[in-house]
């Protein structure tokens, strides 16, 4: 009797400390994932497979060469992590997640786990969060380029069971990796998938654009909303 109610106190300490590691995954994956992605992911591993979603990357002008030049080092990561944190409290509310940092560059997916979602809604809040991203960015005194664009791509978790992460892979990513390269100084370049989403809501500016391991590809930069009682339409450089 006694080595069972032993046997029993290791049980319920071992089961404690299976549920603080959970919370403890819970927690670091929630900084970055969906909720309900994360839930998934805590009881099996989500092998990859082919889903849809609009892919927002973006990232600050000349911020490596205002690193290199510094002489406030500690002020400019202060600065970097502000926008970070901008940048993800923005594009959360609108429904999209912060897939990862990288630098002063940022993906962001809006959709991309889940069958037959509003991906017309999900464009249309890609441009809202890029636009307000844009103001904010601008009143901190940096400059932004922005790409978005929509398609299917492989998404999953990756990597061995006791290593994984969850990824994306695809020409969809890729695509909107490049629009935000080629866009200019305070811009937002749409690719054609997206913009076929949300073509009655906005007004652009076609343009052609030649892209590597691509070649010429017509794009859009966005203009502004149709009905926008601030600007008629807002100009992206206001941003």
């Amino acid at each position: 009797e006694e080595a069972v109610r032993e046997r029993n106190k290791v049980i319920s300490e071992e089961k404690k400390e299976i549920e603080q590691l959970k919370n403890q995954l819970t927690s670091i994956l929630s900084s970055h994932l969906p909720n309900d992605l994360v839930s998934r992911m805590t009881i099996h591993k989500l092998a990859p497979k082919r889903h849809s979603g609009v892919v927002f990357f973006a990232d600050l002008v000349g911020f490596s060469k205002r690193v290199h030049t510094t002489d406030d080092f500690g002020g400019m990561m202060v600065e970097l992590n502000r926008y970070c944190e901008i940048s993800n409290t923005v594009i959360r509310r609108l429904g999209g997640w912060v897939y990862k940092y990288m630098g002063d560059g940022i993906m962001a997916v809006f959709g991309g786990y889940k069958e037959n979602e509003d991906y017309p809604t999900l464009a249309r809040n890609s441009l809202e969060a890029a636009v307000k991203i844009g103001i904010l960015v601008r009143e901190m005194g940096w400059d932004i380029r922005i790409g978005i664009e929509y398609g299917d791509f492989i998404a999953g978790e990756i990597g061995p069971a006791d290593d994984r992460i969850w990824d994306f892979l695809g020409e969809t990513i890729n695509f909107a990796a490049r629009l935000e390269q080629h866009a200019g100084k305070n811009e937002i370049l749409i690719g054609p998938n997206a913009y076929a989403l949300v073509c009655d809501a906005v007004v652009v500016e076609e343009k052609v654009i030649t892209m590597k391991n691509i070649g010429d590809q017509a794009v859009f930069l966005f203009k502004g909303f149709f009905g926008d009682e601030k600007s008629e339409p807002r100009e992206v450089h206001s941003v």
